[in-house]
């Protein structure tokens, strides 16, 4: 749910995908669960699950929590595959709900569902 992009750039695609890029990738994520402050801040320095390493994770809190389902604003800078599904549920959360709201200069901003906008391409090498 979110940002989607597509492009027939092959280049631009792998471009966009590597980690070197150092492109953030926000999220709007609802979790459900128990929320320790502390675990979440430890991710900014990275965590290993399983063997493998994920990079700085950084998750802002906005809102005070009403119930066990909380929306978290997570910003990434990998995108590995299911990373934030699989540090949630290392962390005894479970997703619900998952937006992406921005990938590197392109954001979601004000585009509704199924609404489709042709955006102008950036420099990148």
């Amino acid at each position: 749910e979110g940002l989607l992009l597509l492009t027939n750039n092959g280049e631009f695609s792998r471009f966009a995908e590597l980690p070197s890029t150092k492109w953030p990738r926000c999220y709007k994520v609802r979790v459900f669960g128990e929320i320790n402050p502390k675990e979440l801040a430890a991710l900014e320095k990275g965590v290993t699950i399983d063997g493998i390493h994920y990079g700085s994770i950084e998750i802002d809190m906005p809102n005070q929590r009403s119930s066990l389902n909380t929306w978290l604003h997570v910003t990434l800078y990998e995108g590995k595959n299911r990373e934030i599904r699989k540090v949630m549920t290392y962390l005894g959360l479970r997703v619900n709900r998952l937006i992406r709201l921005s990938y590197g200069p392109y954001k979601l901003e004000d585009l509704k569902p199924h609404e489709i906008r042709k955006v102008k391409s950036v420099a990148y090498k």
